[in-house]
């Protein structure tokens, strides 16, 4: 019989949150911006360029318009995303299939990025559970905050990265979830968060996403840097920026990923 591994992470103690940014980064120098997903769901995809002296300020992020972008799969099929609103490409056919490798090309007046992601298959969720926590300090307790469970079963003999995301009614929380199956290898897997401001009556929705090594690596490092050490790699040196799988030097990343959601109610 395999043995059951637990994973409880304190989130909002040590994970970093996406939302709140507060680091000095070497991003002086204009810098180009890539951020793309193709998913195993149905499209249309989108692919992101824009140019910031800063990566984490959204407001200092001008768009970049008229740029190549093309989107090619490990079995042939092949396209040109059009460009639906300043900086924003989009997909009009392609399709992600689990299994697959996908290649980004985009050309800025002459320059050439690329980047590729596998898109992994992910296995189901078995089950969520939750149960309301105490965390209060100094004798106080906030009564609206919930640790929430993911069950999973991690495919044995496979090199296996997650990022798991949390909504409540609908709304993504912000938080960076990612782990590897380094030291759970076909284990049974149980993943909790800390989830703030949860009342009765309202929709959980948990997002168990299949990532290849590049995207976990760049998550990890973001999570790393905005948590200043505390994340789940906190042993490791912070880098400057997120570790990119975008070459030449581009900020962002490009993933290619399958996802499984599960939905529970607080009551």
């Amino acid at each position: 019989m395999k043995k059951i591994t637990y994973i409880f992470i304190i989130t909002l103690l040590f994970s970093s949150c996406e939302k709140v940014i507060d680091v000095d980064l070497n991003s002086a120098d204009p810098q180009i911006v890539i951020e793309g997903v193709i998913t195993n769901s149905a499209g249309p995809f989108s692919v992101t360029i824009t140019q910031t002296t800063d990566y984490f300020e959204p407001s200092s992020y001008p768009a970049i318009s008229n740029s190549i972008v093309n989107i090619s799969d490990s079995e042939g099929n092949f396209e040109t995303l059009v460009e639906v609103e300043p900086g924003v490409y989009q997909t009009a056919n392609l399709q992600g299939v689990e299994g697959r490798t996908y290649d980004l090309y985009v050309n800025i007046d002459g320059v050439e990025y690329t980047a590729s992601s596998y898109m992994p298959p992910v296995t189901t969720i078995d089950s969520l559970e939750y149960e309301e926590i105490d965390i209060g300090f100094g004798g106080q307790s906030d009564e609206d905050n919930y640790a929430v469970f993911a069950h999973f079963m991690d495919t044995e003999n496979i090199e296996n990265y997650y990022r798991i995301k949390y909504y409540i009614n609908s709304e993504f929380d912000g938080e960076i979830h990612v782990i590897d199956d380094q030291l759970l290898d076909g284990n049974d897997i149980e993943y909790g968060s800390i989830l703030e401001d949860v009342e009765i009556s309202d929709e959980v929705i948990v997002e168990l996403l299949g990532i290849d090594e590049n995207v976990y690596d760049y998550f990890n490092t973001l999570s790393t840097i905005l948590g200043d050490g505390q994340g789940p790699s906190s042993g490791s040196t912070t880098p400057s920026n997120p570790n990119s799988n975008i070459s030449n030097g581009a900020l962002g990343y490009f993933s290619a990923y399958s996802s499984v959601l599960d939905t529970l109610v607080i009551n």
